[in-house]
């Protein structure tokens, strides 16, 4: 495991990078985006003409194992972890004493743009509440990357015991995530169905607007169906988030700070 790159880190924010070792021994960033705190940092050193972030190269996360601990001297408020979803609720629940990371999925001030039904109910309601035949996608509403599938309620069996999220199904032409920083939309980067096919961007700008109980720094994911409409996917706060060709050293570093502090200042409360 990598030491901090950096010998003076007095006084700055470590960021603690999951990596993977290659067959020479060096260590490499897991995930594209681990790669893009590196370059931010270095756009940071020049753009400013000092140090002010250093980071490390961690590669003591089993994905397969379990009952991982982090090394005590990384457990500190310092240092701000970059990796999976995994990673990164493994740091909180270790450092900061934090046991769940729940998940935004759709706020409620955002229900309004969804354009379709959706609900958020335990399993034992599904054959209740929703049409027994009918086609839905669901997902953990309790758990980041918890079980999502898609269902028939009269022949949904063996569904772990959990609060869903559920959603029809909808024609989506297109799948786009919009990067949020302090109600500013920053850029939009197509991660799913046809490129070409834009959102409507008064649309998304009237989301972050209306959406005040947010974190810092967030991901908005929408989409656009066959008939033209804009609608809200779901929302995550930022971290371990799929970039997709966004590349804002201006403000990358300093989002990912601020999302993982509301995060764990969230969950004290």
């Amino acid at each position: 495991m990598a030491k901090p790159t950096y010998s003076d880190i007095n006084n700055k924010t470590i960021f603690l990078i999951q990596a993977k070792k290659l067959n020479d021994n060096n260590l490499i960033p897991a995930q594209d985006y681990g790669y893009e705190v590196i370059n931010a940092i270095e756009y940071d050193e020049w753009y400013n003409r000092k140090t002010r972030y250093g980071y490390t190269l961690y590669d003591g996360f089993d994905m397969e194992g379990s009952g991982h601990r982090f090394l005590q001297e990384y457990l500190n408020t310092q240092y701000i972890p970059v990796g999976s979803v995994e990673y990164v609720e493994e740091y909180i629940r270790q450092c900061y004493r934090i046991q769940s990371v729940i998940p935004l999925n759709v706020p409620l001030q955002l229900y309004k743009y969804v354009n379709r039904f959706a609900t958020i109910i335990g399993n034992e309601e599904f054959e209740n509440k929703l049409i027994p035949d009918r086609k839905y996608f669901i997902k953990s509403a309790t758990k980041i990357k918890g079980y999502s599938d898609f269902i028939i309620p009269k022949k949904a069996k063996d569904i772990p015991h959990d609060t869903y999220f559920v959603s029809e199904i909808i024609d989506i032409e297109t799948e786009w995530r919009c990067f949020v920083k302090d109600g500013e939309l920053l850029d939009i980067r197509c991660y799913s169905g046809n490129p070409f096919v834009m959102p409507d961007i008064y649309t998304i700008k009237k989301m972050i607007k209306e959406y005040t109980d947010c974190p810092p720094a967030y991901t908005l994911d929408v989409c656009k169906t066959s008939d033209g409409i804009t609608s809200i996917v779901e929302c995550h706060n930022f971290f371990s988030c799929g970039l997709y060709g966004f590349s804002d050293y201006k403000n990358y570093l300093i989002m990912l700070i601020r999302a993982f502090r509301w995060q764990v200042t969230k969950g004290k409360k």
